[in-house]
């Protein structure tokens, strides 16, 4: 599956508001990004995430949001990735700033949770720390808090592994 094609399902379930296909979503796009080692699938990934934020919170279905909802549903029928991409940062980022209550706003949330997910994954605390830039403190502080290690239990069956590396060649 091409990335834009992760874009389409990333539209689907934010018309929907499946915020459960958007957690579907980053989790695939983020194990994905572990085999390719592909940009992009990092920030499908980071982008379903915080979406996945956005239809899960009651305050962002106020009046005042409709506009931006708009805005991003066109932004992710966008075919050009990277333009796609940069656009709904930038809307996002709108969104998010109407409201300041919160300590981080959400891409810096889904960093940090990305770059924890990505360390109890196996890639290295330096690595992750610099992929994002993101304090190694923080992310450990992250994983530590959210329990992070005991939750990631992905061992993959050597069947299912080369499942997904077939499809990857497709």
């Amino acid at each position: 599956m091409k990335a834009i094609e992760l874009l389409e399902r990333i539209r689907d379930a934010f018309r929907k508001n499946k915020a459960s296909h958007l957690r579907k979503i980053y989790s695939e796009a983020l194990n994905r990004f572990l085999v390719e080692r592909n940009k992009e699938l990092l920030e499908i990934s980071l982008i379903s995430y915080v979406l996945s934020k956005i239809v899960s919170k009651n305050r962002f279905r106020k009046e005042e949001y409709t506009q931006l909802f708009k805005e991003i549903e066109e932004q992710l029928s966008i075919k050009d990735l990277k333009e796609a991409l940069k656009m709904l940062r930038k809307t996002i980022t709108k969104m998010d700033r109407r409201d300041q209550r919160y300590v981080f706003d959400l891409f810096t949330k889904g960093k940090i949770k990305i770059a924890a997910t990505l360390y109890a994954k196996g890639l290295s605390l330096g690595n992750v720390s610099k992929l994002f830039n993101i304090p190694k403190e923080e992310i450990l502080s992250y994983a530590g808090k959210t329990m992070m290690f005991d939750r990631i239990r992905e061992e993959l069956e050597m069947k299912d592994r080369i499942k997904i590396l077939r499809r990857m060649i497709e």
